[in-house]
């Protein structure tokens, strides 16, 4: 089997199955549903670890040089 973890990036998902840790930056963004509060901010990438082959790559520099180190959003959803 073999691991591309830079192929396809959906916020914190990313394909193969792996974690994509960061820092939150900026302001959060907050707007309210029926019965829901949504806030949105941006995630700055700090380490990536894939689930299936255990790779793990540390720092914001080696994750941008494979492709991994833009923004992403970070999303909380908080229920009543």
């Amino acid at each position: 089997m073999t691991c591309n973890p830079v192929t396809e990036r959906n916020a914190q998902l990313v394909t193969p199955p792996g974690l994509l840790n960061g820092d939150p930056i900026g302001t959060v963004d907050t707007s309210i549903g029926d019965d829901e509060v949504i806030q949105r901010q941006a995630m700055l990438p700090s380490s990536f670890e894939c689930v299936a082959c255990r790779l793990k790559i540390s720092g914001f520099f080696k994750l941008s040089a494979c492709g991994m180190g833009n923004a992403s959003p970070r999303l909380i959803l908080h229920n009543n």
